[in-house]
């Protein structure tokens, strides 16, 4: 149960308005409900057709004028009525109005001293006893409570005893600035009383007019607001909106969702679900909130690291059999780098039912990061075992198996349910990314070589395979492969030079005609600046230049080469037909150097390839 109340300095401004359609929209999203009408001096819940109760239906007043009558709390059910509302889930409205309809409701509000009957007759047990009994008798999740204006002694139990949250609604002018600013003094100076209690605050700038501010005149009530209530954010909003529909009461989140009033009151919605932690979609969006400012910026300062362990035990208490938000949790303490405790909110999320390969993985990283790698590989066994996961997930799971079980890589439902072009993106990955799964990768390749030729409309993925075929010495495929394209007449500089390659690793000599067509290609189809720019492609033309016969000129893109490599930036090297380091990189381009200059002792590193010894194609 998270009890929320409306409050307003002065009235004006559609605070009982709002608060109806916010319940309502709660309501539609399957919450339990209970609107209580604390707006003793000028009730009105009741008229709203939604919230209309029976007639015999008492309320607050009846229920405190009980008490002092028999000295001992009444049912709180007689004082409740059951409001009809359609709902397709589990969404239920409840009204505790002012009072009766037919009772004297002015004489016994009247009779009422609310000052003594909090010093002198226990009111303040009183009115802990009657939310205990909404929480054991309605069960709501929210209560929404309309609380009446000004500073008053009913209004002092509606914005400090019993809310969780209140929602202060204010025209922007001097006059609500300096009401309010006393009302949210009061409400922050609970933190520091006997109970400790915070509240959750949010405001409402409400009844705004929606003109032109040319002269910036709400910006500076925005601003003033800000600094006199000490606000980070700008207040919600609520413009004023001119429709008959209000004199009817429409409620516009129900009837007219699409109208920009219905969206701001949603928004107010949103921010109270968002505070509410026992609310599973405030608790996950909470997590995924932090989640979000953990990937942006690092913890500063212990207080706030505290104050949010707190909130992930509070979650974890109130949503022990959740599956997602414990994994959420889990995932949490993961980035926190608490692995014990995030593979321990894994297991149970496990155990709750939770199958999925995603937290499968999760765990099996933490598993690796402890140093437990078969624990680990088990895990990534588990999450390759499910199917429909894309090639960037099964290569993440690939480096976390033991070298011992690769065999078994190749027959898990991932990998098998790869469609072609799936799994040539897998070996890219997992080839191209990762030294010690370059083997697997060879071994994925089966089943494409044995289609002759596999189907691939994506250039991309047309073009690293036929990377991989030379990377790993498969010449002749490489050659048929990029000849596929050479003789349709539609191939481009890259298919030129890969070919060259393939053929001279599958000849055992460079063919002088064939990177003369790459050379041409590049003297009469020049690409655009960046690409000519870019380290791989100087480094292909400087190879080409010298293979087509003309070595000066191949020293010449060497030598610029070397100033286009990106520090700290891993490059695609033809000189060995793999992605490398910077570092890397110059080392190929000095050894590239030597090579055109005529070091016998020297040879292109892709024509000495070992893996092809790894698979026999």
């Amino acid at each position: 149960m998270y009890i929320t109340t409306f409050y307003s300095f002065k009235g004006g401004v559609g605070r009982s308005m709002a608060l109806v359609n916010a319940g309502i929209e709660l309501a539609r999203r399957n919450r339990r409900i209970l609107f209580v009408d604390f707006d003793l001096e000028a009730p009105g819940l009741d008229t709203f057709k939604a919230l209309s109760p029976n007639e015999s239906s008492l309320g607050i007043v009846d229920f405190v004028h009980s008490y002092l009558s028999r000295g001992t709390t009444d049912d709180v059910v007689k004082y409740v009525s059951k409001c009809h509302f359609e709902s397709n889930g589990k969404g239920e409205i409840w009204l505790m109005p002012a009072g009766g309809k037919k009772t004297d409701y002015a004489s016994m509000f009247q009779n009422i001293d609310w000052g003594d009957l909090y010093a002198n007759q226990d009111g303040y047990l009183l009115i802990e006893d009657l939310k205990q009994q909404w929480l054991n008798e309605i069960k709501p999740d929210y209560v929404l409570i309309d609380s009446r204006t000004g500073h008053t002694d009913v209004g002092g139990i509606c914005t400090r005893q019993l809310p969780d949250a209140v929602a202060i609604f204010y025209f922007p002018n001097k006059q609500n600035l300096r009401g309010v600013s006393k009302v949210v003094s009061e409400i922050r100076s609970e933190r520091d009383g006997p109970r400790k209690k915070d509240i959750q605050l949010h405001f409402i700038m409400s009844n705004v007019p929606d003109l032109d501010d040319e002269h910036q005149i709400l910006e500076k009530e925005i601003e003033a607001f800000k600094t006199e209530l000490d606000l980070n954010e700008d207040p919600m909003m609520v413009h004023r909106y001119d429709s008959l529909s209000l004199l009817n009461q429409e409620i516009f989140t129900q009837s007219r969702p699409k109208s920009r009033l219905a969206r701001e009151y949603r928004e107010i919605v949103d921010q109270i679900i968002f505070e509410n932690l026992g609310d599973r979609e405030g608790a996950s969006k909470f997590l995924a909130e932090i989640e979000s400012r953990m990937k942006r910026e690092p913890w500063y300062g212990e207080s706030a690291l505290h104050e949010v362990r707190k909130n992930f035990e509070d979650i974890e208490k109130k949503h022990s059999n959740d599956t997602e938000i414990l994994y959420q949790l889990g995932l949490l303490y993961h980035r926190e780098q608490e692995l014990r405790r995030a593979i321990s909110l894994y297991q149970r999320s496990i155990d709750l039912g939770y199958d999925d390969a995603e937290i499968y993985l999760d765990r099996a990283r933490a598993l690796a990061d402890l140093g437990e790698k078969d624990e680990a590989s088990r895990d990534a066994f588990r999450a390759l075992n499910c199917h429909g996961l894309s090639p960037r997930f099964i290569s993440r799971a690939l480096k976390l198996v033991v070298r011992d079980e690769f065999l078994d890589v190749a027959n898990s439902n991932a990998v098998s349910s790869l469609n072609v072009e799936q799994r040539v993106r897998l070996i890219s990955l997992i080839y191209f990314e990762n030294e010690a799964l370059r083997n697997l990768a060879l071994q994925l390749l089966h089943p494409i070589v044995d289609i002759k030729p596999p189907k691939i409309s994506d250039d991309w993925l047309f073009n690293e395979l036929g990377l991989i075929y030379i990377s790993s010495g498969k010449f002749k495929l490489a050659r048929e492969w990029f000849y596929s394209v050479i003789e349709k007449g539609e191939y481009d500089i890259r298919t030129a030079f890969n070919f060259a390659v393939a053929h001279w690793g599958e000849m055992g000599e460079c063919s002088e005609s064939a990177f003369k067509k790459v050379i041409d290609l590049h003297e009469s189809e020049p690409e655009d600046e960046d690409f000519i720019e870019d380290a791989n492609y100087l480094q292909c033309i400087a190879l080409a230049y010298w293979a087509s016969g003309d070595p000066t000129k191949g020293l010449e893109f060497a030598e610029h080469t070397e100033f286009a490599i990106e520090k700290y930036e891993r490059t695609f090297s033809c000189w060995r037909y793999l992605y490398v380091s910077d570092r890397e990189f110059l080392k190929d381009i000095s050894e590239m150097k030597k090579f055109m200059n005529g070091d016998v002792s020297t040879t292109p590193p892709v024509f000495i390839n070992e893996s092809e010894m790894a698979l026999d194609i």
